[in-house]
């Protein structure tokens, strides 16, 4: 069973009160009963309209919240699973790398000396970044197989005082609003 919100409880508590008052004042005169009557009939009408409408309301509110509720468990998995690194090319996302050259965290720009191949746009070594952009610190080691990663760190509040010059990054770069949404940041074991 739903359980109503306090507005209806405090509407039903006002409708009893009123049957209440109703019933203590059957036994006054015909003319005034009949007036408290009609007043009464009115009221309840217009107290059952305003519970409908909160029950509306109260319903609409719960498939917004668990509408709500699905995109966040959508968004841990992607996280978890990496998948908010990954550029999207239909919404104009490109992965960009380069290294660090400056920091100004006041306007939350970072100078990059972009890494350029064949696949590379080249874009503005001045990188504005979202705020809450998602920053994740791969430790990279050298392994059996090559250089693989040793660590993960997941920094979801934007902080760029985890940014240094000389840091080696990846980030996607969105070409609509020409700023970085999230940045991995690769540094080797034991530096």
């Amino acid at each position: 069973m739903q359980r109503l919100p306090t507005p209806a409880l405090t509407l039903l508590a006002a409708f009893a009160v009123l049957v209440a008052v109703l019933a203590a004042g059957c036994g006054s005169t015909p003319g005034t009963s009949s007036q408290a009557l009609a007043d009464a009939q009115k009221t309840i009408a217009d107290l059952q309209s305003q519970l409908a409408q909160l029950q509306d309301e109260n319903k609409t509110l719960t498939e917004k919240v668990q509408d709500l509720s699905h995109q966040v468990d959508q968004l841990n998995l992607q996280v978890k699973e990496g998948q908010v690194l990954g550029p999207n090319p239909k919404l104009g996302e490109i992965w960009v790398e380069g290294s660090v050259l400056g920091i100004d965290l006041t306007r939350r720009i970072i100078t990059i000396d972009q890494h350029m191949d064949d696949n590379s746009v080249r874009i503005d070594p001045k990188v504005p970044v979202l705020k809450g952009a998602y920053l994740e610190k791969r430790t990279m080691g050298m392994g059996a197989n090559g250089a693989e990663i040793v660590d993960v760190q997941f920094f979801p509040d934007g902080d760029l005082g985890r940014i240094h010059a000389g840091d080696t990054i990846r980030f996607v770069y969105l070409q609509d609003k020409k700023a970085a949404k999230a940045i991995i940041i690769e540094t080797m074991e034991g530096s």
